[in-house]
């Protein structure tokens, strides 16, 4: 496998942050959107969580399935389980 330059890597580097800039302010923030992704799927219910945290995204049938089956999985933890979740969270983004 060959090497790649540390130039490149580098070029590439300051590129993407270029692009990420550009994107900045009219995309939400990925830190911005995930724990409140995270507590609507622990705590919310599917619609909740469509038309909040992932609302300005387009969610494909295959995704919408998953996150159905991945609610459901949720919704079937004990109370005691998803209030540490929830703690664990909330602990994070502090």
């Amino acid at each position: 496998m060959e090497a790649v330059s540390p130039c490149l890597n580098s070029r590439a580097a300051h590129l993407a942050e270029k692009q990420l800039k550009c994107y900045r302010g009219v995309l939400p923030a990925i830190e911005d959107i995930v724990p409140g992704f995270l507590q609507t799927l622990l705590e919310g219910t599917l619609e909740q969580l469509y038309t909040g945290p992932i609302s300005q995204y387009k969610i494909d049938d295959l995704t919408k399935s998953a996150l159905n089956a991945l609610k459901k999985c949720i919704d079937e933890l004990s109370p005691e389980h998803i209030k540490a979740l929830v703690d664990l969270l909330e602990d994070s983004v502090q």
